[in-house]
């Protein structure tokens, strides 16, 4: 199926606007989960890609999980694909990211290949069973081979970013995936390399890669330091 007759899960921009006032770009800690009750309050809606594309009273969700081993200091870091066929988003070709995730869709296999996911994963966090959760796993089991047990995931907060077209019609869920791991690499053609790395490995490949960074990963980044420093 065409990506853009898919159906992807929304919410309305007004849904969230509370949260957001005088706060149109940038990261929002959700460690009271108010946010994260919003979602759970059946707030978002199904919708076709091709139309929230093109529909800016909604915005798109996007699980945006970043990978770190918490003992070794180290976060995955990957470059993505300059192709057309491999990576359709041009905005974002060739850039360099911290997250893994993707959109919510509408799986009828949920249930069969969630369970397949749980199996796959030692320790899974409350809500397992839902869209979102289900999404994370599928974006981490199909874009990456981690080598190395996977632990606690957790969700942390929200990435907002009215500053450009791709961050207007998305809202990030932000998640830590800890894993024992000194080895992920890519797993699909939507990246051309990728691999753990220290803070000051990532911040040199940043700023030598100049504008070719995601604008999610800079807004991550003062967070990032926290993290790992």
């Amino acid at each position: 199926m065409d990506k853009m007759g898919q159906l992807i899960l929304v919410i309305r921009r007004e849904e969230i606007e509370g949260f957001f006032k005088n706060f149109h770009e940038g990261f929002w800690d959700d460690k009271d989960g108010e946010m994260m009750s919003v979602l759970d309050d059946d707030q978002p809606e199904w919708m076709m890609r091709g139309d929230a594309e093109k529909n800016r009273d909604y915005k798109q969700l996007i699980p945006y999980s970043l990978i770190i081993n918490a003992r070794e200091k180290l976060i995955y870091l990957y470059q993505r694909s300059t192709r057309d066929k491999d990576y359709p988003e041009k905005k974002l070709q060739g850039n360099y990211s911290i997250g893994v995730g993707g959109h919510v869709e509408d799986n009828n296999g949920f249930d069969m290949i969630g369970h397949i996911l749980d199996i796959l994963f030692s320790q899974l966090p409350e809500g397992s069973d839902d869209q979102v959760m289900f999404t994370l796993y599928r974006e981490i089991v199909e874009e990456v081979k981690i080598s190395g047990q996977i632990g606690e995931i957790k969700e942390i907060g929200y990435i907002n970013d009215d500053s450009n077209e791709v961050g207007w019609k998305h809202l990030g869920i932000v998640f830590i995936v800890d894993t024992a791991a000194t080895v992920v690499s890519p797993n699909d053609s939507e990246s051309v390399s990728g691999k753990m790395v220290t803070l000051k490995e990532l911040e040199a490949i940043l700023a030598q890669a100049g504008d070719k960074v995601d604008p999610w990963t800079r807004i991550l980044m003062p967070l990032v330091r926290k993290l790992l420093d």
